[in-house]
């Protein structure tokens, strides 16, 4: 059969424009939620780097390929994104991207050698989530709405604590760690009746209620920030802290169990970083404690919020790929 003149590229061009739609569909699928998801493996690689460097290498890894699906996202979708930012929930989500550029600096810095484009990446995260913070107070909490706080509001405030877990790294522990810590702190102290008292009158509808894990995550962030950037430590508020952070653990799991047994949903990913954060809280706390001459029998707690943070990473994360890849 003989091929018209000049339609010789059609067979090649025509697959590579559609394997272009597929892949841009696929990138399409992809929720800000997965920042979410990202930012728990990056931590879960922290939890896990005693157990082997190995852990820490293939978190790593898996959190990198979310990152670069959330910049293919943020790069080829830019405007539904910015619209998006109108939403207080995807707003407060938003906050999980800029904690997880802290952690990935620690990567790069550490891996890579990487030290002065770690330290420009989580200085600029850090900025960033500044930010963030001050939109969301000038675009909705000036605005007041009481069925407009989730617990997201967590994300956005309290994360800043992140900069305190990822300071000792640059060095700056003194100065933005032990802000960052104070600061989440007496943001948790305001935020937590507040949104406490919305999540009992307005109810969250079905989509929503993964989000309620969430609760773990602010207090145990601040724990870790304490012992990663305070220098004086004080026994006695960490041990308060801790045990606060332990019975709001054991409500946050009751939730989330329940809401596996529902269909999925991009919020998810609220079911994630907090009980890696809980566990490292867990773990540091325990370890400095019996370095301070104080053991605390914790060592079983510690394994156990272990293995439920990893199961969660895991099951989420699985079931994230599941939704982007699945062929529709």
């Amino acid at each position: 059969m003989k091929r018209l003149a000049g339609t010789e590229g059609l067979s090649i061009e025509r697959p590579a424009q559609a394997a272009g739609l597929a892949a841009k569909a696929v990138v399409g699928r992809v929720p800000i939620n997965l920042s979410g998801v990202m930012l728990a493996a990056f931590a879960l690689g922290n939890l896990l780097q005693s157990f082997g460097e190995g852990w820490r290498i293939a978190c790593g890894a898996a959190a990198g390929f979310m990152l670069v699906l959330l910049l293919l996202k943020m790069i080829l979708f830019s405007r539904a994104l910015v619209e998006d930012l109108n939403q207080p929930v995807t707003a407060g989500v938003a906050g999980t991207f800029t904690m997880g550029l802290m952690f990935c600096a620690v990567y790069l810095t550490q891996y890579f050698g990487a030290a002065s484009f770690g330290l420009w990446l989580w200085q600029t995260a850090v900025g960033l989530h500044a930010v963030l913070m001050i939109y969301y107070v000038f675009w909705f909490i000036r605005r007041f709405k009481l069925e407009q706080i989730y617990t997201v509001c967590f994300i956005v405030f309290v994360g800043f604590a992140a900069a305190g877990v990822t300071a000792p790294v640059f060095g700056y522990q003194a100065s933005v760690g032990t802000f960052a810590f104070w600061f989440g702190l007496c943001a948790f102290a305001v935020l937590f009746g507040v949104v406490t008292v919305r999540m009992i009158k307005y109810k969250p509808a079905q989509p929503l209620k993964p989000l309620t894990a969430i609760y773990t995550a602010p207090l145990s962030l601040c724990i870790v920030a304490y012992i990663q950037s305070v220098a004086a430590k004080n026994l006695t508020l960490l041990l308060v802290l801790l045990v606060i952070a332990s019975a709001i653990y054991v409500f946050a799991l009751a939730c989330a169990l329940r809401c596996l047994a529902h269909p999925f949903y991009p919020s998810w990913a609220g079911m994630t970083f907090p009980f890696v954060i809980s566990a490292n809280a867990l773990k540091q706390s325990a370890a400095w404690a019996a370095a301070s001459g104080h053991p605390l029998p914790l060592a079983p707690a510690v394994m156990i919020e272990i293995v439920v943070a990893g199961f969660f990473v895991v099951c989420v994360a699985v079931r994230y790929m599941m939704h982007i890849f699945a062929d529709k």
